[in-house]
Parts: structure tokens; C-alpha cells; sequence
């Protein structure tokens, strides 16, 4: 047990909050994943199952931090790939309602509303009283977003 924890801990102490190349996050959270599945029993799990959940939330920040650069850029689709994955495999993370909101600017931006309006819903769905929501509803609407959230996904799901 202790040899597995510390070959994840030799990954982890190497993560950079600064840096942009997720390898020793990615090899933390393979690391310790492989203890819990090797060594159920381990009284390292609660650890080890804590740092995963820091090392996932370092990636998703990576991957939001990147699609915003490339979105200001103008490069539409890097940003889609990297706010879609943090949705996809980074779903426990705070970061999932900023990246699901980008995806509704992002695809506002590239002129695809129907792209758009679905991850609206989603986020209005998953998460109706969110700042991120609020939001969202004005991008779509020009509105301000004291609108109740059933009317606007009402609207949404009639169309």
C-alpha cells in the first residue's frame, strides 16, 4: 500500500498550479485511482480519493483557462473541444457551469443559436438558480434574467 501511495505522491507534488501541460496531473490521478482499484482496503483510500478529486479539479480549471485563451483568440472550435471536455470528464467540478456557459457564448459567438440553446438548457436544468445560468438567459434573450427559469426553458423545449 505504502509503495503505491507514494509512487502517486511523487506524481502529485510535481503538479503546477501555473503550468499548462497536465502530465503529472493526469499521472497523480492514475496513480491513485490504481491504489483504490489494487488495494480497496487501503487506509490510504480517503486520501487518495481526495487528491483525485483536487488533481480533476486542476485539470478542469487547465482546460477552462485554455478554452478561454483560444476563444479570445477567435478560435471557436479549440475552445468548444476544451469547454467540452471539462463537461464531459470533468462533471464533479465547480467548473461546470462556467464551461457549460461558454459553450452557450462560444456557439452564440460563432453565429450556431440552436448549439447554443441546447447547453442553456442543460445548465438551466442542472442548475436553475446559478449565476452562470442567469447569465446565459441574457445572452439569448437580451434580457435581463429576472425572468423565471421555467418560461425561458418552456420557450426553449417549445421550439
Amino acid at each position: 500500500d505504502h509503495a503505491y501511495y507514494l509512487a502517486a505522491m511523487c506524481a502529485y507534488v510535481q503538479i503546477s498550479t501555473e503550468g499548462l501541460d497536465p502530465g503529472d496531473t493526469r499521472l497523480a490521478i492514475e496513480r491513485f485511482s490504481r491504489l483504490i482499484e489494487e488495494r480497496p482496503d487501503t487506509s490510504y483510500r480517503e486520501e487518495a480519493e481526495r487528491r483525485i478529486i483536487i488533481a480533476q479539479t486542476q485539470l478542469a480549471a487547465t482546460e477552462l483557462r485554455l478554452g478561454l485563451s483560444l476563444q479570445r483568440q477567435k478560435n471557436f472550435e479549440g475552445a468548444i473541444a476544451r469547454y467540452r471536455r471539462v463537461v464531459n470528464e470533468f462533471e464533479t467540478t465547480a467548473f461546470i457551469e462556467e464551461a457549460l456557459y461558454r459553450l452557450v457564448e462560444t456557439y452564440l459567438s460563432m453565429g450556431v443559436r440552436s448549439e447554443a440553446e441546447l447547453y442553456a438548457k442543460l445548465l438551466g436544468k442542472n442548475y436553475p438558480n446559478g449565476d452562470w445560468y442567469r447569465q446565459a438567459y441574457g445572452l439569448l434573450t437580451g434580457q435581463t434574467a429576472a425572468v423565471e427559469e421555467a418560461t425561458f426553458l418552456g420557450s426553449l423545449f417549445s421550439q
